[in-house]
């Protein structure tokens, strides 16, 4: 792990993870996505953070348990979530998240066949 910026007051590595949910106010996941991250913010990870807490995913959509964050907002178990990143790409237009409003995403679409479309 980096040494932690003076602008921030903590920093931990994903294996300590389990101590610290429940006092964050902000998750902010950037990770590579490997065998030991898959998933790594599940159902009983979500379950102890805050009711007012964000999930911030920069890293890979897997990282983070789709259904599990499914539920999670719909519950009000966390307080919202900002996505930088999807399961399946292009998102999918039945992606449930989207029924949310204390939801951010990205949706970037310079690569998508109809903005090389538009383009031509």
């Amino acid at each position: 792990m980096r040494e932690k910026p003076a602008s921030i007051a903590h920093l931990f590595s994903w294996t300590e993870l389990d101590g610290v949910l429940g006092e964050c106010d902000i998750v902010l996941l950037s990770c590579a996505l490997t065998p030991e991250t898959m998933d790594l913010i599940n159902g009983r990870r979500l379950a102890v953070m805050k009711p007012s807490a964000f999930l911030i995913n920069l890293a890979r959509g897997p990282i983070a348990e789709e259904q599990a964050l499914y539920h999670a907002l719909r519950d009000g178990v966390i307080g919202g979530a900002a996505l930088d990143t999807w399961w399946r790409y292009p998102s999918a237009d039945d992606c449930v998240l989207f029924l949310f409003s204390a939801i951010l995403g990205n949706f970037w679409t310079a690569s998508s066949v109809g903005s090389h479309k538009t383009l031509v």
